[in-house]
């Protein structure tokens, strides 16, 4: 069983420690050579490596990543990924970009991925992600303007949608839920 269909069977603790030793072991596999000259690297502490040649320090990367639970009156923006594993439906998500703010890159992932204009971005929440090494940054966002117009290559389907018509939607799993959750309950 992996590890995103182990979440429903054991305790969330152990859940989140198989994550980070998950992460530590992607980082292990992908580090084993100094990006700067090439030499074997050498383990120097539970998650530090040091380049014994040129003395270059490496420790796991962290790729932040932004979802947005946008608000349009009694609605909210529910989007269906290419790369979903099923039918369900989650919210705006993309990867943070060198030298962007996170609300830019909030605004940034709206506009490309849906050609919406937003306000009001406030942070939700987070939550380690380990597949391989992410963050998400959870935000709450209302609508502003425009027409939805998906970026094909990223999205197959998208809509308003309200409570009484939701799509299928992510498992208790992720952090999309939880905000999903939260607007549903409030």
């Amino acid at each position: 069983m992996g590890l995103r269909a182990s979440y429903d069977h054991i305790d969330r603790c152990f859940y989140d420690q198989a994550g980070k030793a998950y992460e530590i072991i992607y980082w292990d596999q992908h580090s084993r050579f100094c990006p700067v000259c090439g030499t074997p690297t050498e383990q120097k502490g539970p998650i530090m490596k040091k380049c014994p040649e040129c003395g270059n320090e490496m420790f796991p990367a962290v790729s932040p990543a932004i979802l947005v639970l946008i608000r349009k009156g009694e609605e909210i923006l529910l989007v269906h990924a290419r790369n979903f594993r099923g039918t369900f439906h989650g919210l705006v998500a993309g990867f943070l970009e060198t030298g962007e703010t996170l609300e830019q890159c909030v605004e940034r992932e709206v506009r490309e991925e849906t050609g919406l204009t937003i306000r009001n971005i406030t942070y939700f929440g987070n939550q380690p992600w380990p597949y391989p090494s992410n963050l998400m940054i959870g935000f709450i966002a209302d609508y502003v303007s425009g027409e939805i117009k998906l970026q094909d290559e990223e999205l197959s389907s998208g809509s308003f949608f309200s409570k009484d018509n939701l799509p299928e939607i992510p498992r208790k799993l992720s952090l999309a839920r939880k905000m999903i959750d939260w607007w549903l309950e409030n």
